[in-house]
């Protein structure tokens, strides 16, 4: 709600995350992963090991390795900042 209310806030209708955001959030996703390939190929196949086929699943794909915590304060300091980096506006 933070990003539609700050869209419209500053007069325009739509927001999209810039390429270079997009490119910089995928490498802390990739840097941040557990290693969890062990477990993965030692699970019964489903969901989550696609299938058992592990190497299936790139990392990009993972969650974000800080936690939640660390995750909660990354979006407040985001707010705080107040310039809506990573995101381009228009109408």
């Amino acid at each position: 709600t933070y990003i539609i209310t700050e869209t419209l806030r500053r007069g325009h209708t739509v927001f999209e995350p810039t390429a270079e955001a997009e490119a910089d959030w995928v490498h802390t996703i990739v840097t941040g992963a557990k290693d969890n390939r062990a477990f993965l190929e030692s699970c019964t196949p489903g969901r989550y090991n696609v299938e058992g086929n592990v190497d299936a699943r790139p990392r990009r794909n993972a969650n974000y390795g800080g936690g939640p915590l660390k995750f909660f304060d990354l979006l407040a300091q985001w707010r705080r900042e107040g310039t809506l980096a990573g995101l381009q506006l228009s109408d």
